[in-house]
């Protein structure tokens, strides 16, 4: 009789194990359909992943761009990076280099215009007067000149940030990227990315199946007894 009943529980513990087990397997493998005799496909194959990649794909990328990765969203992060201000840095730099490259190339050009014919006024002490001179008067300039100017970048810059950001949001296509981004990740790569972070809760469907075919097992033993 405790044969009999520990036969029973065994039996149903490890057809609830195999069972839960095959069926996790089988959401991936095989990755491919599989015929038989390279004619007869057979059910079942490939798994139900790689059947319905495309719709699960699919149904990913839609959710993420309706509720997480949203336009709204998109702009939030942006704003935490505090882009406005690194471009208007970038701006500033830029606008510094172009100032700088200008004076010098003016105080250049003025330099070799002194120089006419056989009389070359181009003396030590007159260049290093005049050169000072020019220094000086483009230094005073440099200040409100940079001011002025970004001044006129930084309001167009506004006036055109916001709506240029809400049409680069739109082009990103949250939707077609992540499909297809999930579409070019290998199969083998999908299931042991998806497997390797559910392994654990993955391990207690299995033997949690055990326990049920378990049980299951203890009610046939009683009721064969019921009919004997």
């Amino acid at each position: 009789m405790i044969f009999k009943f520990i036969l029973f529980v065994f039996i149903g513990a490890f057809i609830g194990y195999i069972t839960n087990y095959l069926a996790i397997k089988m959401l991936f493998r095989p990755y491919r359909k599989v015929y038989l005799f390279n004619k007869i496909p057979l059910p079942f194959t490939p798994g139900v992943i790689p059947k319905e990649r495309e719709n699960i794909s699919e149904a990913i990328a839609e959710t993420l761009e309706k509720y997480i990765l949203t336009e709204e969203k998109l702009k939030e992060i942006l704003e935490k990076t505090d882009y406005r201000t690194t471009l208007k840095k970038s701006i500033e730099n830029s606008l510094d280099e172009i100032i700088d490259n200008f004076v010098n190339d003016f105080k250049r050009i003025l330099s070799e215009g002194l120089s006419i014919g056989k009389f070359n006024i181009k003396t030590a002490f007159i260049m290093t007067a005049l050169d000072k001179a020019i220094t000086k008067g483009l230094d005073k300039i440099k200040p409100k000149l940079k001011e002025k100017i970004l001044e006129k970048i930084y309001t167009t810059v506004e006036e055109n940030l916001d709506r240029e950001v809400n049409e680069i949001v739109k082009r990103a296509d949250i939707k077609n990227s992540v499909k297809e981004t999930l579409l070019s990740i290998d199969i083998k790569d999908l299931e042991f990315i998806i497997l390797g972070i559910t392994e654990k809760q993955l391990k207690h469907i299995t033997y949690f199946g055990a326990i049920i075919g378990a049980l299951i097992g203890v009610i046939q033993f009683v009721i064969s007894i019921f009919l004997e």
